[in-house]
């Protein structure tokens, strides 16, 4: 029986054997791990199968064999289990890095609920009116979408701005509009009225985002620029964007800055916004390059690299994560699904997250709370990132990374921040900032021309004091 045993442990370690160089060669060819982890774990699985072929020529005793051949099976599996984890690892990062590089544009062709009009045939011959905030290639490709897919042209005329020619949807004045998704938050935040409309046809135009990464060398400090958009659905589609982070990341000194700003801040909007004044989260709707030139151009600092998200991401992160602890500072009930939060320290899932972030009506200090609780959110979240208990959800997360965020960050660099936590294991100290300022109204804005919006004016010696914190962070040692 001994024999027996003996046999089965060589043919099972041979297998291990085997296993042990494609698993060495898969670990090495991987630059998910870092060059000392790899000889690490490679020479300890080495040393493990030399004590196991030793103890399996030495040793008589049946039941010691036993064992051997369990831990030899369980050695089998852990190699088995580290392959694919690679292989896996290595699909999502070139996935993640390989991404959608594209800004999204939805629009609708819309009417009233009561309209007479009831689908896309009716309208035939009929005036359809469009805003003068269309550019002339998406106009051009809008058109040539609906005559192929319907068999006839749309006979257009040309308008004012979308809030205008909404409005003279809802006054009967027109009866059909072509508007662009992007615009619908912005009308719904000064009229309410969206839900009265009904969409009669959709399509898309999408062009490629043109902000390339600038990448750094290895230690070297770089900027992120986090943008949250406030809409669900793909995470390339166009849309305001609600959540402004400017994140500063410095490896060698392991500090983390984060610069909160304004979504209402009143700045020049760079890109399709045509330098001209309006408030910040507008410039999403001219795509997230404009969004990242603008900050730029606010915080007179150059962005490395980008990371977009929107609703249903945050909420798929967050439940990946397994969830985050904040201290919250005032009880509240949120308008979004009416979640009730307490005094102290609040346990966050997806969902409860996404309403403790959005909230901002049933706060004390409305917008400033609101980016207080969105910052308060990201450092837990950086936090239980950087913690070994998140190797528990390693899988989750990774397809969560790979359906739910929009990055221009090269694997190498991923890969480079993955390894340099793994292999030095540092603590990182998290700072974040917001930038001050006034409320007005009565500001002109770009998008919204005819529109009384509420504008955040930054306070210069403010704004100048985080531009040198930012700066600082940047070259600190």
């Amino acid at each position: 029986m001994n024999k027996s045993f003996e046999i089965i442990n060589n043919v099972f370690l041979f297998f291990t054997g085997i296993l042990f160089i494609s698993f060495g060669y898969f670990l090495f060819e991987s630059s998910i791990v870092g060059t000392k982890i790899k000889t690490l774990i490679l020479f300890c699985i080495f040393l493990i199968l030399i004590l196991f072929f030793f103890l399996n020529k030495k040793i008589k005793n049946l039941f010691v064999k036993i064992l051997l051949l369990i831990f030899t099976i369980s050695l089998i599996g852990f190699e088995s289990f580290g392959i694919f984890a690679l292989n896996e690892a290595s699909n999502v990062v070139s996935k993640i890095t390989d991404y959608n590089s594209e800004n999204t544009k939805k629009y609708s062709i819309i009417v009233r609920k009561d309209s007479k009009y009831k689908n896309i045939s009716d309208i035939k011959g009929k005036n359809v009116y469009i805003s003068q905030n269309i550019s002339k290639k998406d106009f051009d490709e809008i058109l040539e979408n609906f005559s192929k897919e319907n068999g006839f042209s749309l006979k257009t005329k040309e308008g004012n701005d979308y809030l205008s020619e909404f409005k003279k949807l809802m006054s009967k004045e027109i009866d059909v509009m072509i508007l662009d998704e992007s615009y619908r938050s912005i009308i719904d935040e000064k009229n309410k009225k969206s839900d009265k409309t009904k969409i009669i046809y959709e399509t898309s135009v999408s062009k490629n985002v043109e902000f390339q990464a600038r990448n750094v060398k290895e230690g070297t400090a770089f900027n992120i620029f986090i943008s949250g958009i406030d809409t669900k659905g793909p995470v390339t589609t166009t849309a305001r964007s609600d959540v402004n982070l400017l994140m500063t990341v410095n490896p060698k000194s392991h500090k983390i800055l984060l610069t909160s700003i304004p979504r209402d801040t009143y700045t020049r909007i760079a890109g399709d916004g045509n330098n001209q004044f309006d408030k910040l989260t507008h410039s999403g709707i001219y795509g997230i390059e404009s969004t990242i030139r603008t900050v730029e151009n606010l915080l007179n600092t150059q962005i490395n690299y980008y990371v977009r998200v929107n609703f249903d991401s945050f909420v798929h992160i967050i439940d990946a994560i397994g969830g985050v602890s904040v201290e919250n500072n005032q009880y509240f009930i949120s308008r979004y699904r009416g979640f009730e939060f307490d005094e102290g320290e609040v346990n966050l899932d997806g969902e409860k997250a996404l309403a403790f972030v959005r909230e901002r009506y049933s706060l004390e200090k409305g917008d400033t709370s609101r980016r207080e609780n969105q910052e308060k959110v990201l450092k837990a979240m950086i936090n239980k990132a950087l913690s070994p208990s998140i190797l528990s959800n390693y899988s989750k997360i990774m397809k969560t990374i790979e359906n739910d965020i929009q990055t221009n960050m090269p694997s190498e660099k991923i890969v480079e921040l993955v390894n340099g936590q793994l292999e030095f294991s540092n603590s990182w100290q998290i700072n974040s900032v917001t930038i001050d300022g006034e409320g007005y109204v009565g500001l002109s804005s770009y998008a919204m021309p005819y529109s009384q919006l509420y504008m955040y004016k930054l306070d210069d010696d403010d704004l100048k004091m985080k531009r040198d914190l930012i700066y600082n962070t940047l070259i600190e040692n």
